[in-house]
């Protein structure tokens, strides 16, 4: 299918919302929109061509954007594109988001745009993840290396290592440094269509952009199609509190957002406390003992207004939807799992991965989002 401006805008904010608060800002992803529009649209697939692909990503914190992205985008490309030619003398024709996310959903369509190559319908997660090693094609085995890193500048790397932890454990002190800001884009898991396409979470392009589809008919007040809201139902989600942000705190480190966000919950009447790395990663209530959702579920946000919104954008007085979104299968594997439990266990958290708290249930997510403008004239009063 071609992407024009009304997909690209559905895509969007559908993949700003499952994003978990990651996967870049919805500046970088408008300001992507922006050319790809400009470029006459990008082509999705779901048929893999012949011959190999890569997946494109930026990398860094969710602040860190700049306006030359899209060259730093069209530069780590090249400099895989250039190599791989001259190892296999093959080019590259097809490319793979890293993620869901505002800016990495977006940072491979804005590249084929610009390039003429197609994306295809897949990614590595389905929401976004805080290092490489966390995303399926990662888990599926395909080798992160060679990895393409570059600025919009002249400044560009080609990396190898012996796994993708290693990688992404390399890839954060270069990210930070001056050359780059803490922010690059880059180009890895070079592989055959075949074994990229079967290693992706499928279809993750054509949901979030139903989800964008489906938020817009929301709040414009429109009934949704049927054949709509059962796409969106493919997913489960838990509202977990509604509410306004008290606190939001964030610090830059090492190429990473390491923050705080605090809600004060109308709906469980006390404070929800969710703790980042760029991505939410763990959410906790002061009226309950146990976690009310852990990483690899994904921790999202509304504003009251339904418009998705992301860590970049989160402001303390925001009036906030939050909910949890059930991990695709892809990320529950025992690798993902024990990643997450180590990002997990530097924040001070020994429990268990991917959990929802025993007093909630997952319900389709489709029915969970039409239930929100009810439910807001009901819980409004209470703040």
């Amino acid at each position: 299918m071609k992407l024009g401006k009304t997909e690209l805008d559905h895509l969007l904010h559908g993949a700003a919302f499952l994003g978990s608060g990651g996967g870049g800002s919805i500046k970088a992803g408008q300001m992507f929109v922006d050319r790809i529009v400009k470029e006459g649209g990008v082509t999705v697939t779901d048929v893999p061509p012949a011959g190999d692909g890569c997946v494109m990503a930026d990398i860094g914190a969710n602040a860190a954007i700049e306006a030359g992205q899209v060259n730093a985008l069209i530069r780590s490309f090249e400099v895989m594109d250039d190599y791989w030619f001259a190892v296999h003398q093959r080019r590259m024709t097809c490319l793979y988001p890293v993620e869901t996310g505002p800016e990495n959903t977006l940072a491979p369509l804005v590249l084929g745009a610009v390039k003429g190559l197609p994306v295809y319908d897949g990614d590595g997660g389905g929401r976004a993840v805080p290092e490489v090693q966390l995303c399926s094609y990662a888990s599926a085995g395909i080798s992160a290396a060679p990895l393409a890193m570059a600025n919009d500048g002249k400044d560009a790397i080609i990396a190898f290592s012996g796994s993708a932890a290693e990688m992404d454990e390399m890839l954060r002190p270069m990210t930070a440094a001056p050359q780059f800001g803490n922010s690059a884009s880059m180009a890895l898991f070079a592989a055959k269509n075949t074994d990229l396409a079967k290693a992706s979470v499928q279809g993750a392009i054509s949901y979030a952009m139903a989800v964008g589809q489906f938020l817009e008919a929301i709040k414009g007040g429109l009934s949704t199609a049927d054949t709509l809201l059962t796409k969106v139902n493919e997913r489960n989600a838990c509202l977990l509190a509604y509410g306004n942000v008290m606190v939001v705190e964030d610090q830059m480190e090492g190429a990473f957002d390491l923050g705080k966000v605090v809600v004060k919950d109308a709906m469980g009447q006390g404070l929800v406390t969710i703790y980042t790395q760029n991505e939410n990663i763990i959410a906790f209530s002061s009226t309950e003992s146990a976690t009310i959702t852990v990483a690899p579920h994904s921790i999202c946000y509304l504003r009251s207004d339904l418009q998705p919104v992301t860590n970049a954008e989160l402001k303390k007085g925001d009036r906030i939807w939050l909910m949890g979104v059930e991990a695709r299968s892809e990320l529950t594997t025992a690798s993902v799992m024990e990643g997450f439990a180590v990002i997990l266990s530097s924040l001070g958290y020994g429990g268990t991965v991917g959990s929802l708290h025993p007093k909630l249930s997952w319900a389709p997510l489709g029915d969970v989002l039409k239930s929100l403008p009810e439910l807001e004239a009901e819980l409004d009063p209470l703040l």
